[in-house]
């Protein structure tokens, strides 16, 4: 057997085997470092998680954001965006009640080379947590005066609620409302309200939780006021021989609202005045209504405006003249010509001596087919009286009147087929 020789190593060797490992180190980092070189990306507007606190206890203190800088090669910063970044307070040092100073430690991302957090710690101050119970106080929507809505006695489902949160806060809460909202809605409905915790100045504490969170209820809605009806003033007399027919209010009535006693005991308004001095024919205003009885205000119309018509007729009686014939003028020449009716009721308003006076001669209805070709065509009548009669209507108040072309060397009366006429206009045209 051959005698082997021990291996042994002097100082030159072992000099030579460490230069040649930081060598490779050396030579791994920079090669590493071309091609995946280190980055720092500064993340500001990083919230502060709590963390967990003991059973009882509460931080009270408003957590500021912070500002994270992160250091680490570029395909891992590559990866991290601002919703990666998490902090959260260390509480493990809170035992009680008190202020502390917390150390703020990044959460995610745990993958960096370094990382820096400003502000690193946090003065927090710690308080017990405490419950409390409130009534619940109703808070009514404030109607603007022309709503016509108004909000009955509300049925909640609880009259009382639970506020859970830091003694100090709790503290502060001076009552508990529930504001509630109509919106639109004319009648009754049920809904659920966020009650809402306020201090004694008017502020609401959003930092303590109540229970329940909502609370449903039911809001009965009904109209307000009473409607009465509208007069009207009427001033002046109409011009001799002239009289006032009817009068008319739009609307007819109002919507009043004030003091219950008052609101029985009225039953109508009245108009500004009209005024018809010297009138011949009908009156129309927009006129205002006048104060209601004291306490009492108008819902609606909201600017407390009518329209008024005042109806004007000369004086007389009411007369119907039967069968009075119709007149067709301006028949083309080659046209025949039929009415139906041939004779219309004629109503008419006048003093009995003129109406007695009145002859066939005083009364006309015609109706003028000028420029019409052969068809058939619906016509009102014109009517003309004399100027002391005023016409009314007349019964019916549209006639039937048919042209067709006359047939040469026939006897009067025989109607040739409209076809071979001038195109005729459509069947039963009415007037232009």
């Amino acid at each position: 057997m051959a005698n082997r020789l021990p291996l042994t190593f002097g100082p030159g060797t072992v000099l030579r085997l460490l230069t040649s490992l930081v060598l490779a180190l050396l030579l791994w980092g920079w090669v590493t470092n071309v091609q995946d070189p280190e980055e720092t990306e500064v993340y500001a507007g990083i919230p502060i998680a709590e963390g967990t606190l003991p059973s009882g206890y509460e931080i009270v203190t408003a957590l500021p954001m912070a500002t994270v800088r992160l250091t680490g090669p570029s395909s891992v910063l590559a990866r991290i965006d601002q919703s990666n970044v998490k902090l959260q307070l260390s509480t493990d040092d809170i035992q009680g009640p008190g202020e502390y100073q917390l150390r703020v430690d990044l959460v995610e991302p745990d993958n960096v080379r370094e990382h820096e957090v400003t502000p690193s710690e946090v003065a927090v101050n710690v308080e017990e947590t405490m419950t409390r119970l409130f009534p619940l106080d109703y808070r009514l929507p404030e109607l603007p005066p022309e709503d016509t809505r108004q909000v009955g006695d509300l049925r909640p489902d609880v009259s009382e609620v639970t506020v859970s949160g830091a003694r100090s806060l709790v503290d502060r809460v001076a009552t508990v409302t529930l504001p509630i909202d109509i919106g639109e809605r004319s009648g009754d409905f049920r809904a659920a309200f966020e009650p809402r915790a306020i201090d004694s100045e008017g502020n609401e504490i959003r930092e303590v939780t109540i229970e329940p969170r909502s609370v449903p209820v039911l809001v009965p809605i009904s109209a307000r006021g009473k409607s009465v009806a509208v007069i009207t003033q009427v001033v002046g007399e109409p011009a001799e021989g002239y009289e006032v027919v009817d009068r008319t209010v739009n609307p007819a009535t109002i919507l009043v609202d004030g003091p219950r006693d008052v609101l029985e005991n009225t039953i109508s308004v009245s108009t500004g005045p009209v005024d018809i001095s010297g009138a011949t024919t009908n009156v129309a205003r927009r006129v205002q209504i006048e104060s209601p009885p004291a306490g009492l205000r108008i819902l609606e119309p909201s600017g407390g405006n009518v329209d008024v018509v005042v109806q004007i007729r000369r004086r007389g009686i009411q007369q119907s003249l039967p069968s009075q014939p119709v007149d067709v003028v301006g028949v083309a020449s080659g046209l025949q010509v039929t009415v139906s009716p041939a004779e219309l009721a004629l109503v008419v308003v006048a003093s009995e001596e003129e109406i007695a006076a009145l002859s066939r001669e005083d009364l006309k209805l015609q109706v003028d087919v000028s420029n019409l070709g052969p068809g058939t065509y619906e016509r009102t009548p014109n009517v003309s009286l004399p100027p002391n009669v005023e016409w009314i209507t007349t019964e019916p108040s549209r006639v039937t009147v048919t042209l067709s072309a006359t047939v040469p060397g026939a006897s009067p009366g025989v109607q040739a087929p409209i076809a071979s006429a001038t195109p005729p206009a459509s069947p039963a045209a009415s007037d232009p």
